[in-house]
This record gives structure tokens, C-alpha cells and sequence, in this order.
């Protein structure tokens, strides 16, 4: 019953997080100071729940990634909300994406995979450079980031494919999902420069993407800390005997 308890307060604590730093990214027409201690709040308090639960769940290696990854979150949230070192803020999350792989797959076809990855990535930089753009570290950083996230995505969608009905598998997938969302409008962000100030809806856009990349964000978070705690038989919610 205590842990039924403590699962539910913690949604419920997320909830009101959730609720009140987009009340004030829309109110304040984007993310400020207040709103960014409150999101960090909640990232905080994934890693203190997931921390007490570990006792409650099986201590699997792939469980200790997600562990691990969680940890990870909060220096890279840390950069991405209160400093300007934003490469040092995507080099964290590329390296939870290595944690996420190796959380859905262990070690197996991790040279074939990252070989592709740097592939794709070397050959996106050149076809931009041979068209005139500039490419520097953070932006070759954030491509490489963005197709293991992709390639993330598609294992674990296929993972979940193969074992119908299970809900953490099914569960790691939505907040894979969910991050990809909110990668997608923080490159909105980033490259809103690109688009033409002809356009009359260019800055709300950027108001708008702003918004949107927590309002993903976070709940990505909560799903996959609270994935690990499920298996056929949902333990971590049964009432002690």
C-alpha cells in the first residue's frame, strides 16, 4: 500500500510541476528563470523516486542504464537550463543515448551501429558544408545526437513489436518518442534564424516551439524512469503481503 502510495504522489508532485511551468512559459510568453528551477525540480525528483524504487525492482544491468542515464539527465539539464555550455549539454545527452542502446541491445552490433551513425552524421556535415553553410562542433554534436536518438527509436519500437503487451518495453518507446518531439522543437529554436523574416508566422513559431519542447520533454523523463518499475506482473504496485 506504501508504495502504491508513494507511485501515486509522485505522479500527482509531477503533475503540478508540469502544470505550473507551462502556465508560466505561455504567461511569460517562453521559459525564464522560475520556470526553469521548477522543470529542473522535476527532474530532480524522477531521480530521487527511480533511486528509492531500485530496492523494489530486479537489479538487472539493463536497469541500472536507465539508473545510470537518470544521473546523467541532471548534469545535462543543469547546462541546458541555467549555463550557456550547450556542447557540454548535448555531449551528456549523446552519451545517455549510448546508455539507452545499451539498455535495448547490450553490447551486440554496437560497432556496426555507431560506424553507421558516425557514417551519417560525417556525411550529412559534408553535403551542408558543400552547400555553403557553416557547421561548427555543437551543430555536428546535435546531428549525431539526433540519429542515434532515431536509431533508438526504431530498436526499441522493434524490441516492442516482438513482446506485445509489454508495458515496459512499451513504456521506454512512448518516452523515446516523446523525446524526439521535443528534440524536434528545440531544432526549431536553434535554426529559427534559417527562416525567412518574410514569413509572418516565423516568431510564433519559436514562441510556440519553445513551449513545446518541455511540454514533451519532462513527461518523456517520467515514463522512462517509471518503465523500469513494470514486468508481466506490475510487482512494484501490488500490495505488500
Amino acid at each position: 500500500m506504501i508504495k502504491k502510495i508513494l507511485f501515486y504522489c509522485f505522479l500527482f508532485i509531477e503533475f503540478i510541476i508540469y502544470c505550473s511551468y507551462i502556465y508560466l512559459d505561455i504567461h511569460n510568453g517562453g521559459p525564464g528563470l522560475l520556470s526553469n528551477t521548477i522543470k529542473y525540480t522535476g527532474i530532480i525528483l524522477c531521480n530521487l523516486f527511480f533511486a528509492f524504487c531500485r530496492q523494489y525492482i530486479d537489479h538487472t544491468k539493463s536497469l541500472m542504464y536507465i539508473h545510470l542515464s537518470l544521473m546523467f539527465v541532471l548534469f545535462c539539464d543543469y547546462f541546458l537550463l541555467f549555463t550557456t555550455s550547450y556542447v557540454w549539454g548535448v555531449l551528456l545527452f549523446c552519451i545517455i543515448q549510448f546508455i539507452y542502446f545499451l539498455h535495448i541491445k547490450g553490447n551486440c552490433q554496437f560497432f556496426k551501429y555507431y560506424s553507421m551513425i558516425v557514417f551519417i552524421t560525417s556525411l550529412i556535415g559534408f553535403i551542408a558544408q558543400r552547400n555553403g553553410l557553416t557547421i561548427h562542433f555543437l551543430e555536428i554534436l546535435s546531428v549525431f545526437y539526433f540519429i542515434n536518438l532515431i536509431g533508438n527509436i526504431i530498436i526499441s519500437l522493434q524490441r516492442t513489436k516482438k513482446a506485445p503487451g509489454n508495458l515496459r518495453e512499451l513504456s521506454f518507446a512512448i518516452g523515446l518518442i516523446l523525446f524526439l518531439l521535443c528534440d524536434i522543437n528545440v531544432g526549431i529554436v536553434n535554426l529559427i534564424h534559417y527562416i525567412p523574416d518574410s514569413l509572418a508566422f516565423k516568431w510564433h513559431l519559436y514562441e510556440f516551439s519553445a513551449i513545446l519542447m518541455w511540454t514533451f520533454y519532462l513527461p518523456a523523463q517520467i515514463i522512462i524512469a517509471v518503465s523500469t518499475l513494470f514486468d508481466k506482473h506490475y510487482p512494484f504496485l501490488q500490495s505488500e503481503s
